[in-house]
């Protein structure tokens, strides 16, 4: 058992493990880019530091909204670097199986869960989230 931090985006609800959290801040003003990029939606100013948002929506190809005041930026560390992660809401703190399955008809393993308050819930980690990032981005 591990303790992970619920949040959704779009029609997708993850699990991410709270060791892996820096920290939640609400929606706050992005800057943007000075060139577009496919999936960082700009940069947020954390205690006088410049952070790359990314926006999962755009990672996991749900439908694209307007930033409201119920979003959330999730902080974590990747490369040694603070990195915001644009999701639409984050529910709480919930303890969750860290026993991988075999997701049908894929290679992949997932963790997942299915019960009366949560319908599918895919457990993920910072690394696999960015790592999709990356291959989304290219």
């Amino acid at each position: 058992m591990g303790y992970f931090l619920r949040f959704y985006v779009g029609s997708r609800s993850f699990a991410l493990p709270v060791h892996e959290v820096d920290r939640i801040v609400p929606a706050v003003a992005v800057s943007p880019l000075n060139e577009p990029h496919s999936i960082v939606a700009g940069v947020i100013n954390v205690e006088g530091e410049g952070v790359p948002l990314y926006d999962l929506r755009r990672v996991y190809r749900e439908p694209q909204v307007e930033m409201g005041l119920d979003h959330r930026f999730i902080l974590i560390t990747w490369k040694d670097k603070s990195v915001a992660l644009w999701v639409d809401g984050v529910d709480d703190v919930v303890s969750l199986s860290e026993d991988p399955v075999e997701l049908p008809g894929s290679d992949r393993m997932a963790s997942m869960v299915f019960d009366d308050d949560i319908f599918a819930l895919s457990v993920v980690s910072s690394e696999e989230i960015m790592d999709l990032a990356e291959r989304v981005a290219r």
